[in-house]
Formats: C-alpha cells, structure tokens, sequence
C-alpha cells in the first residue's frame, strides 16, 4: 500500500513490525518513492534503528526537492547541507511516517547525539573508511565513494568513519554551536582521523562544506513537558 502525501510516495516494507511499545525485527526500510528508501538497523546498545547509510543525494532531493550537492552523484551522500537543513529533512520525514502510520506517535527521526555516535561507530575501521589517510593512500581523494563501498561495521552500519563527517545532534557550549563526527573522504590529518576527533561549533553552523552530510537515527522521542 502507497501514500501520496506533500508531493513524496511513502511506502513501508520489509520484515519487521513497530508498535507503540517500541521496535521489532533487527532491520527495516522505510520507502520514499519506487524503489528508493532508507535502510536502518536496529542497534541495541542505542536502544534507536540507525541509518544503515549516510543520507544519499538522490533520498535527500525526493523528501525535500532539491540537492545542495555541488557534484550531482544520487547514491552519494548529501553533502553541503547545513546542521538545520538535516534537521528539517528528520523532521519531514517524522511527519510523513506519522501520518501514514509507518512509525508509532511518539517515535521520531532525528540525527544521533555525539554518545549515540560513539556507541554506533562499534568497530568501523580506517582500513574500511572512505578516507585520504596518508598510511593507505598516495593522494587527497577528489571526492566521496558511494554509500556502503566499503565494508560495515560489527552493527552493520557503513562509512560511520570516512566518506563525509556526520552532523551530530548536540549544540556543544564549549564550541558554539553543533559538531560533525567520523572525518570525511579528503581528510588526511592523523589527528583528524581520529574516531574522538570532533569538528564544528558557530562556525560551521550554517556553512555549506562539501565535506559534510549526516546519517538518521529512529528512536522514542523525547517527553517534552509543557505548560499546556
């Protein structure tokens, strides 16, 4: 069954059930349109699905209509989106789910938070990263790979190192602003490679880097308590 809502075809499948009372199934893909959809993976220690793939060009451009992408490649990831744009797409995209019953009222989409991603990262090594560590290779890459060239990590999740840094949830005090993880396809400073090294604050806040994407998590949202 199909749902056209706000311009997207939104179509769950796959083996795996959610309900209100929280995930069943280690896998699931939540459809965008034909046969193109995110793929997540159940990741227990999180307690959240998390995107099995960075954000794809060609998923972003079908949610929100456009691609900031400079080079156009549909199974590369997004790059040169902002901390707030990544935001919205989650946010869309919670809407839509909820809307067609694909994900329980108070679950949402979101990107992780920096201990989420440290949790996540698991194993994933520079050996299977997307990188330009000079330990592996002669020059600066060009450019990103697809996602999932290279082998997952022990959760099954590809390119959490290397390929583009991931935007994080937090709004970091001691840097201003929110943070990237992960290092990227050009990074080639040891130091930068590192899975602790973190990147962003006000600076990068509302920059476009091509350099930069981000990766969905799926989880319980939230209570958020109110006067009303």
């Amino acid at each position: 069954m199909t749902t056209r809502l706000l311009g997207t075809w939104l179509l769950l499948c796959g083996v795996y059930a959610l309900h209100a009372e929280g995930p069943v199934g280690s896998e699931f893909r939540l459809g965008l349109k034909d046969r193109v959809g995110i793929d997540f993976v159940w990741v227990e220690p999180v307690q959240a699905y998390v995107g099995k793939y960075e954000v794809t060009q060609e998923q972003y451009e079908i949610l929100i209509g456009q691609n900031p992408s400079i080079y156009k490649r549909p199974q590369h990831p997004v790059i040169e989106v902002t901390w707030a744009e990544a935001m919205v797409f989650c946010k869309k995209l919670t809407v839509i789910a909820r809307h067609t019953g694909a994900i329980p009222a108070n679950w949402e989409f979101t990107l992780p938070t920096e201990k989420q991603w440290e949790v996540f990262v698991g194993n994933a090594q520079l050996s299977d990263a997307v990188t330009s560590d000079v330990t592996l290779y002669i020059k600066e890459r060009s450019n990103t790979e697809p996602v999932g060239s290279l082998r997952p990590n022990n959760y099954g999740l590809h390119d959490v190192r290397g390929n583009v840094w991931e935007w994080c949830l937090d709004w970091r005090k001691d840097r201003e602003g929110p943070v990237s993880r992960g290092a990227s396809y050009n990074t080639r400073d040891p130091r930068d490679l590192e899975v602790s090294c973190s990147k962003g604050g006000l600076l990068y806040y509302d920059k476009r880097i091509g350099s930069i994407g981000f990766r969905v998590l799926l989880s319980p949202a939230p209570k958020r308590w109110g006067l009303f």
